[in-house]
């Protein structure tokens, strides 16, 4: 059996639900916990973080209309690779290309780590946790430095105690918490097959998650968004001569 469909099959076990409509999903540290309807939640700190990002602006070039007109429009993939595109404005959506690049790293940095928090502190609830002390006590006789923050604390048990083969885990939170915020079942394959399209074929991971650790993170948002921008200037003609 592939990695892929050995992980999909793992979270379709995991998932159950409840005669009141519940999504209750059990992780491989056996912690059964409810998955939260916070889809529209996770847009809106998708949205607000691509807000906050410094997204460079493409290069333009000038487009003549008949009747004398003209208008400067951003290059795009295609626009680029015209004949009477200058070297200056390659070179320039080079650079573009380059900050884009950059951007993105970011803004997928920051994200992935925001949206961490948001689901150890609203997306899945535990349903059998021991008691805060007793789970403290533990830690920290092993060695762990438990945090002070409440906040803090919430993700840091979400890693160590709630989240163990991070595919796995992952994959049965993203859904159940889809699931839970009224996903279709075309919305529903549409994540699964972008979650295991991020997930390629890499081992599993025993042992907790890092906070910035995306394996297991899909592409697609829990609800529709727009993508990065990249350029507007796709559908205007050519630059004419």
């Amino acid at each position: 059996m592939s990695k892929k469909r050995a992980v999909k099959r793992a979270a379709e076990r995991r998932q159950e639900k409840e005669d009141e409509g519940r999504v209750i999903v059990t992780t491989s540290r056996g912690i059964r916990g409810e998955c939260m309807a916070i889809g529209h939640a996770v847009a809106q700190l998708q949205e607000s973080i691509r807000d906050d990002t410094d997204w460079p602006e493409a290069p333009t070039y000038t487009v003549k209309y008949a009747g004398g007109e003209e208008k400067n429009v951003a290059h795009d993939e295609k626009s680029i690779e015209d004949p009477k595109t200058t070297d200056e404005e390659r070179a320039a959506w080079a650079e573009y290309l380059e900050a884009l690049g950059a951007a993105e790293t970011e803004f997928n940095d920051r994200f992935a780590k925001a949206q961490m928090r948001l689901f150890a502190s609203d997306g899945f609830v535990p349903l059998n946790a021991p008691p805060e002390d007793e789970w403290i006590k533990k830690q920290e006789w092993i060695g762990y430095v438990v945090p002070e923050d409440p906040n803090e604390r919430r993700l840091h048990y979400f890693l160590s105690e709630i989240i163990g083969n991070v595919d796995d885990d992952m994959m049965a939170i993203y859904m159940g918490i889809a699931s839970a915020t009224g996903a279709d079942e075309g919305r529903l394959s549409t994540l699964e097959a972008s979650f295991r399209s991020e997930m390629g074929e890499s081992e599993g991971q025993d042992g907790g998650a890092g906070e910035g650790d995306t394996s297991g993170e899909p592409e697609a948002g829990l609800v529709e968004q727009s993508s990065a921008p990249v350029g507007e200037g796709a559908g205007e003609p050519g630059p004419d001569a």
